[in-house]
């Protein structure tokens, strides 16, 4: 890192290096925790300051997290990061924004969350039935992202990922099989949406939770989370509905019902969460 502070540039040692192995599928994925030191003079203590990553020039799909002072922070190769420590309004308010942003991204970059929001909506016939669903998902998955994010109560990242497949699985085995039971669909996605949640804070943990403003950054993340899926939601179900009654329609001149569609559409999250159990387990054998 090139660190300038009050137009000064910094010299710096390493104080600390970590290599952690990846507890994901993604073995391309490696994790490295440094810490270093710079010498400053104590005029520059309220400067503002300028880092500039040049950590990782040759790998430029590289991502660096920067943690200063309780801003954090993600930093490409060659980027560059102000930071005014006399300004803590500002740089609350970026932390909240940036967190809410990175909640926004892990729903809408993660297949198998979307998945299992999508096998749900499959037979939410109703709005109130809607909003059941994902209050009682809401609601579970906020308390096991902050007792995860504040290392609470953790579980391994792959064993997550496996129950996350297997959650898929039984939702698209309940639309087919017991579809009468949508009316405890309150309880199914909150006792999913537990698993889901510690999902969720994985990220948060790899990065880490500033030290200032913490609750506002918890908050800001499942904000984000939430958003997104709300966004989900207000795309797809209206689809689902327009779909709905189209089959009907067709059903009446014998055409396929909406049940059959439902049906063929829960197979389909049936054999991708399949595909990802199957993937996930392997991973577990390959990696012990």
């Amino acid at each position: 890192f090139v660190l300038r502070q009050g137009g000064q540039t910094l010299t710096g040692k390493i104080v600390r290096l970590d290599y952690e192995r990846p507890d994901t599928l993604d073995y391309q994925t490696s994790k490295f925790s440094l810490i270093m030191r710079y010498e400053r003079p104590a005029e520059l203590a309220d400067k503002p300051f300028e880092i500039t990553n040049s950590l990782f020039d040759y790998l430029p799909n590289a991502q660096t997290i920067l943690s200063l002072r309780g801003l954090q922070k993600q930093i490409g190769p060659g980027q560059t990061v102000n930071y005014d420590p006399t300004q803590v309004a500002a740089n609350l308010w970026a932390n909240i924004r940036d967190f809410a942003v990175l909640g926004a991204e892990h729903i809408f970059l993660g297949p198998d969350h979307l998945l299992f929001i999508l096998a749900l909506l499959l037979t939410s016939n109703s709005f109130w039935t809607l909003v059941k669903t994902l209050t009682g998902f809401t609601v579970a998955h906020s308390i096991t992202l902050v007792l995860s994010a504040l290392d609470v109560i953790t579980i391994p990242t792959l064993a997550t990922e496996i129950l996350i497949a297997v959650s898929i699985i039984w939702v698209g085995v309940e639309n087919i099989f017991f579809p009468k039971l949508e009316k405890h669909r309150f309880f199914l996605a909150g006792a999913f949406g537990l698993v889901h949640g510690f999902g969720f804070s994985y990220i948060l943990r790899e990065i880490g939770l500033p030290e200032e403003g913490l609750a506002w950054t918890l908050l800001s993340f499942n904000i984000g989370v939430e958003i997104a899926q709300v966004m989900v939601c207000a795309l797809v179900w209206p689809i689902l509905i327009a779909l709905k009654k189209k089959f009907d329609r067709e059903a009446q001149y014998g055409g396929m019902g909406w049940p059959k569609a439902v049906k063929i559409g829960s197979w389909a999250v049936i054999a991708m969460g399949g595909f990802w159990l199957i993937e996930r387990v392997a991973g577990a054998f390959t990696s012990a």
